[in-house]
């Protein structure tokens, strides 16, 4: 099945990752298996749970989407662990998988669809959402790049990532 079959009268320009590239080698995998271990003690069969923490979901899907769903994603930082997705904002789309993670810094209306998923190995992903009112309130120091006036971003950030480098281990520790 094609891009073309899934999401018929969307432009295809994929996006790629826009900062430094990691190989899908580079992600820790034990790292990457004690997360996704974590979440699926979280997630035990498909949906999508609030966990304790504020503003912490975690997602298990068995079953690649037959169409695409629908929302409004308010500001979050969304990781996938295991699988892939597919996600449209306007005529953009964006796939992500446990490599990549896409991040929104504003609200936007968007399509999703799980687009690698099995009984057998899960699409189970991680939502952080943000505040944008205690983001604002942050005092940041200022730098002469941050000095200039910038446009609000109306597309999600998409990066490649490490979760060594997000330090999942200390972060989630105390999810056990």
């Amino acid at each position: 099945m094609s891009k073309e079959d899934i999401f018929p009268g969307v432009r295809m320009q994929t996006r790629k990752a826009v900062t430094r590239t990691i190989s899908r080698t580079a992600v820790n995998l034990s790292e990457a298996a004690e997360l996704a271990h974590r979440i699926a003690a979280y997630a035990p069969h498909d949906g999508t749970f609030d966990h304790s923490i504020p503003g912490l979901h975690v997602s298990r899907f068995s079953l690649i989407n037959a169409s695409c769903a629908h929302a409004i994603q308010l500001p979050a930082l969304c990781l996938i662990v295991l699988g892939a997705k597919t996600v449209i904002v306007g005529q953009e789309v964006y796939e992500y998988d446990a490599s990549r993670m896409l991040v929104f810094s504003v609200a936007l209306p968007v399509a999703a669809q799980v687009t690698r998923a099995s009984p057998a190995d899960p699409h189970l992903a991680l939502r952080l959402d943000f505040d944008p009112r205690k983001i604002a309130d942050l005092d940041f120091p200022p730098t002469s790049s941050s000095a200039r006036p910038r446009r609000p971003a109306q597309s999600p950030r998409q990066s490649r990532i490490s979760l060594r480098s997000l330090q999942f281990r200390q972060e989630f520790a105390h999810l056990r």
